[in-house]
């Protein structure tokens, strides 16, 4: 017995982007592209009406980013894994991808093959960060001193204090 095919949602602002994408997708083997969209708010569209197993969504969109998308899509909808496809490789933008809900992040620059591995790893129920997001993040992460929590308490208002 054949496995349900992963049925994926495709979200980018570049045609060409998102058809190189599916043929990709789809050359994996069981997988089918159910979808695409242009754009972060076609895509909330998209997942709410036909739900996916998976989204892979650029993160600079018009209309509405993929971050603002995933946050509504994990605010009003069902729970389709999220893989983000981005340009930008700042440790910030990492921890905010994974902040907003998403499940993994890949960079544009990836080979196909890290492409299926993170598909293959999102859809298993994993997060995935590509290797060369994480390291930046890591060392980031292990450079803190804390000196450098003690600087981010004192920008907070007394009130904030309090709360935390």
């Amino acid at each position: 017995m054949t496995a349900k095919p992963l049925r994926v949602l495709l979200v980018d602002d570049h045609a060409l982007l998102r058809g190189v994408m599916a043929l990709a997708l789809e050359r994996m083997g069981n997988v089918t592209v159910m979808g695409q969209a242009s754009n972060g708010r076609d895509a909330v569209e998209a997942v709410l009406a036909y739900p996916p197993d998976l989204v892979l969504m650029d993160i600079l969109m018009p209309l509405l980013d993929g971050m603002e998308a995933t946050r509504r899509i994990r605010r009003d909808g069902p729970e389709p894994r999220i893989l983000i496809l981005t340009g930008i490789a700042h440790p910030d933008v990492v921890l905010d991808v994974l902040r907003s809900g998403a499940n993994g992040l890949i960079p544009k620059t990836a080979e196909l093959s890290e492409l299926e591995s993170a598909v293959r790893s999102v859809a298993a129920g994993e997060i995935y960060v590509s290797p060369d997001l994480a390291g930046p993040v890591l060392a980031g992460v292990a450079a803190r001193t804390p000196e450098d929590e003690d600087d981010e308490l004192a920008a907070l208002s007394s009130r904030e204090r309090e709360v935390i």
